[in-house]
């Protein structure tokens, strides 16, 4: 999978185990989105929304696409919340 100098640090697939580290991606990711390096392009809620109790669904995706170079092939990008027991929050590139 090639990615761009842009999305290089989201090539791979992250899994969270505290609710603590979830948030610092998703706090990383508004910021991003807002810097236009990812193009938010399906979201289930707004991002903000992931900051309330309780999070809006028992799973939530959000899609997002990289704005870089046309070779960069590392999006579209998925970030799944899961908020069943047993269920991780993770971060994929498909």
């Amino acid at each position: 999978m090639t990615a761009c100098s842009k999305c290089d640090g989201f090539k791979e697939r992250l899994n969270f185990s505290t609710l603590r580290d979830y948030l610092d991606i998703v706090r990383q990711l508004i910021q991003i989105v807002s810097e236009g390096t990812f193009l938010l392009v399906h979201a289930d809620c707004p991002l903000r929304d992931m900051f309330n109790t309780p999070i809006p669904g028992d799973c939530v995706t959000h899609d997002f696409q990289c704005t870089g170079l046309a070779v960069c092939s590392n999006f579209p990008l998925t970030l799944i919340t899961a908020t069943q027991i047993g269920r991780n929050n993770n971060l994929e590139t498909n």
